[in-house]
């Protein structure tokens, strides 16, 4: 969803590895999987309506992470600044 998720590069990074594999395999996933379990049966005419307002502020959510992960200069990924 939109980037309210600023602090997960430093958890990545910070985080032992276990915790790092435990944070993006389940508890990323278990997010989501409870947004759409809870929000459907309990409203489903709102879950509809809103459904394109999610997919975009969602879209909006991948580019702007894309563009934080190349601009950050730190850590032990790839970045565009290394030769």
């Amino acid at each position: 969803m939109f980037p309210f998720h600023t602090w997960l590069p430093d958890a990545h990074t910070d985080a032992p590895t276990a915790g790092s594999v435990i944070l993006a395999a389940v508890l990323l996933k278990m997010g989501t999987y409870g947004f759409i379990r809870f929000s459907l049966p309990i409203l489903p005419e709102a879950t509809v309506a809103s459904v394109w307002w999610v997919v975009g502020l969602s879209l909006i959510g991948i580019v702007y992470g894309a563009l934080v992960a190349m601009a950050r200069r730190t850590g032990n990924g790839w970045s565009p600044t290394r030769a």
